[in-house]
Protein backbone atom coordinates (compact mmCIF):
# COMPACT_ATOMS: atom_id res chain seq x y z
CA UNK A 1 0.00 0.00 0.00
CA UNK A 2 1.38 3.45 -0.93
CA UNK A 3 1.98 6.06 1.75
CA UNK A 4 0.11 9.33 1.43
CA UNK A 5 1.80 12.54 2.54
CA UNK A 6 -0.80 14.85 4.06
CA UNK A 7 1.71 17.62 4.69
CA UNK A 8 1.19 17.52 8.46
CA UNK A 9 4.37 18.23 10.40
CA UNK A 10 5.54 16.13 13.33
CA UNK A 11 5.53 19.33 15.41
CA UNK A 12 1.82 19.82 14.73
CA UNK A 13 1.06 16.20 15.62
CA UNK A 14 3.11 16.61 18.81
CA UNK A 15 1.17 19.74 19.75
CA UNK A 16 -2.16 18.00 19.20
CA UNK A 17 -0.98 15.10 21.35
CA UNK A 18 0.13 17.48 24.13
CA UNK A 19 -3.20 19.32 24.07
CA UNK A 20 -5.06 16.01 24.16
CA UNK A 21 -3.04 14.88 27.20
CA UNK A 22 -3.62 18.17 29.03
CA UNK A 23 -7.13 19.05 27.87
CA UNK A 24 -8.66 18.63 31.33
CA UNK A 25 -6.26 21.11 32.93
CA UNK A 26 -6.45 23.45 29.95
CA UNK A 27 -10.24 23.41 30.08
CA UNK A 28 -10.29 24.18 33.81
CA UNK A 29 -7.79 27.01 33.54
CA UNK A 30 -8.90 28.57 30.24
CA UNK A 31 -12.59 27.67 29.97
CA UNK A 32 -14.34 29.74 27.33
CA UNK A 33 -11.10 31.15 25.91
CA UNK A 34 -8.91 30.53 22.88
CA UNK A 35 -5.45 29.14 23.59
CA UNK A 36 -2.31 29.10 21.44
CA UNK A 37 0.21 26.35 22.19
CA UNK A 38 3.85 26.24 21.09
CA UNK A 39 6.48 23.74 22.16
CA UNK A 40 4.14 22.18 24.73
CA UNK A 41 3.44 25.54 26.38
CA UNK A 42 0.49 27.92 26.36
CA UNK A 43 1.85 31.06 24.68
CA UNK A 44 -1.31 33.15 24.26
CA UNK A 45 -4.82 33.22 25.69
CA UNK A 46 -7.83 35.39 24.90
CA UNK A 47 -11.58 35.62 24.57
CA UNK A 48 -11.29 36.25 20.82
CA UNK A 49 -9.21 34.22 18.42
CA UNK A 50 -8.05 37.44 16.76
CA UNK A 51 -6.49 38.68 20.01
CA UNK A 52 -4.75 35.33 20.53
CA UNK A 53 -3.36 35.42 17.00
CA UNK A 54 -2.19 39.02 17.45
CA UNK A 55 -0.48 38.20 20.76
CA UNK A 56 1.13 35.11 19.29
CA UNK A 57 2.40 37.06 16.27
CA UNK A 58 3.78 39.87 18.44
CA UNK A 59 5.72 37.39 20.57
CA UNK A 60 6.71 34.97 17.82
CA UNK A 61 10.41 35.79 18.05
CA UNK A 62 10.49 34.61 21.67
CA UNK A 63 9.27 31.13 20.64
CA UNK A 64 12.54 30.17 18.94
Amino acid sequence: MAKINLGISKGFIGAISWVEEHKGDLHKQYQGKWVAVYDNKVVAVGKKISSVEKSRAENESSFS
